[in-house]
């Protein structure tokens, strides 16, 4: 078992960096080692990083000793323990020197590091609770060492940076003399677009993001549902649940509008069958791909004038709303002040000022809060654009669609709406119809079959005027 402790270098960083390079304790310098700097020189190399920084703090470095029981290991394993210690704690962000003495009965690596980062030239900080987390209290190997954790990766997949973009004013702190470091909203980053080459492609990188939005979770049974955080009630806009038993068949699993199913006096039925929606997705998914890869022209004409029909209409209203609701702040300014007029002047009690002041007060919070909100998502519907482009790309990977999968219905599907089930005609009440719109990707909600009538009739009527 190895034991590892660490304390801070205030006054002699070249002494300390000396003693730990000592030949005679280190096989004649043979297990010395560094990083970012050489260790003849770390201590300079130190300083000349700490000048760079802003917050340098009291501390030129820290000086990390693990020790190993004796025959635990031999000091070369030892000194590779050593090193994997070394870059998992500074993470490549931090010079320092690691030494393996083998002088005593037991062998024992030195680590001593810079207290400043050459990266980003920030301060390490260091308390007992993290090196209780994040020091490794066993010499023994992980199953393994390559694993990412969760949090790592999550951050990885959430970073602007690797579409090529430079983001600022992501964190912050409440003044200067506070250490604690705060994250911003996203509405407040600063994004430079384009400054770096990318290494993801935009509409990968929007698809992940909407794939976590939508996270699956296992159900009782043990599977996650393909539909799973994409299918919604028409009506109510609530989530639809895949409902489903042990004794069930697969033709006989369902999904039911999650309202309905909590209160059914709130929502009606809207269910539909498991199969019968992934034949029908898989079928809407193959005209989506014969017609794009015939008609890519007309696809690209009908794509970007359609979304741009629906978003102008979508943003007018949400625009008039906003000035409606401007108006009424500004109307309630009014009333407050002439509420308080007639309390001074005595037309108007103290108890009747205090209650009608107090309603008009809440109403014009709200409407504040509803004004603010509707400037948040116009600004974002208004930086929105058709990537008509990126759609076909996705199409062009799949000629032949066999069968449909999780990876590929969210790679073409944002959401899929389910109606309830209504007879068209009182006179026939044996026919039922269900209406299912699937929004896509990048483009909306598109009725491939129609714009492919129309394409076809396009090119009927151009070829008998040639004839």
């Amino acid at each position: 078992m190895a034991v590892t402790k660490t304390h801070p270098v205030k006054s002699t960083l070249k002494a300390a960096i000396d003693y730990i390079c000592n030949p005679e304790k280190t096989d004649g310098k043979l297990l010395v080692s560094s990083y970012g700097c050489a260790a003849e020189t770390a201590d300079i190399e130190f300083a000349w990083t700490r000048r760079h920084a802003i917050d340098k703090g009291t501390n030129l470095g820290r000086h990390l000793i693990q020790a190993f029981q004796p025959g635990e290991v031999t000091p070369e394993q030892a000194h590779e323990i050593g090193m994997e210690l070394a870059r998992e704690i500074l993470g490549g962000r931090y010079e320092f020197v690691l030494t393996t003495h083998i002088d005593r009965n037991h062998v024992h690596n030195h680590l001593i590091f810079n207290a400043v980062s050459f990266a980003d030239h920030k301060h390490y900080h260091s308390n007992k609770r993290s090196y209780e987390n994040d020091l490794p209290t066993t010499s023994k190997r992980p199953t393994d060492p390559y694993k990412w954790a969760t949090k790592t990766v999550v951050h990885i997949l959430e970073r602007l940076d690797y579409l090529g973009h430079t983001v600022n004013f992501k964190t912050s702190k409440q003044s200067f003399k506070s250490k604690k470091v705060l994250w911003n909203d996203p509405a407040d980053w600063v994004i430079f677009e384009n400054t770096q080459e990318p290494i993801i492609e935009e509409s990968v990188f929007l698809i992940v993001q909407k794939i976590r939005q939508g996270r699956r979770r296992p159900t009782k049974m043990g599977d996650m549902g393909m539909f799973s955080g994409l299918l919604f009630c028409a009506d109510c806009g609530g989530k639809m649940y895949l409902c489903r038993a042990n004794h069930f068949k697969p033709e006989q699993e369902y999904y039911l509008c999650s309202t309905y199913r909590k209160d059914r006096t709130l929502c009606s039925t809207h269910s539909i069958r498991r199969v019968v929606l992934e034949e029908i997705v898989l079928r809407n998914l193959r005209e989506a791909i014969q017609y794009v890869t015939q008609y890519e022209d007309d696809f690209v004409r009908r794509a970007a004038d359609q979304s741009l029909r629906e978003r102008d209409k979508e943003l007018a209203q949400k625009k008039d709303t906003l000035a409606q609701s401007q108006k009424r702040i500004a109307e309630l300014d009014v009333i407050i002040k002439r509420l308080y007029e007639d309390n001074i002047s005595g037309k108007l009690s103290d108890e009747r000022f205090i209650k009608l002041s107090r309603d008009y007060e809440l109403e014009q919070t709200n409407l504040t809060n509803l004004v603010e909100h509707l400037r948040q998502e116009v600004k974002e519907q208004e930086k929105q654009k058709v990537n008509v482009r990126q759609f076909i790309a996705a199409v062009r990977k799949y000629t032949d669609m066999q069968q449909l999968d999780a990876s590929i219905l969210r790679e073409f599907v944002d959401k899929i709406y389910i109606s309830e089930v209504y007879t068209p005609d009182e006179n026939e009440p044996h026919i039922k119809v269900r209406e299912i719109e699937i929004v896509y990707n990048f483009i909306g909600a598109f009725d491939f079959e129609e714009a492919r009538d129309q394409s076809q009739a396009a090119q009927k009527e151009k070829r008998t005027g040639v004839a």
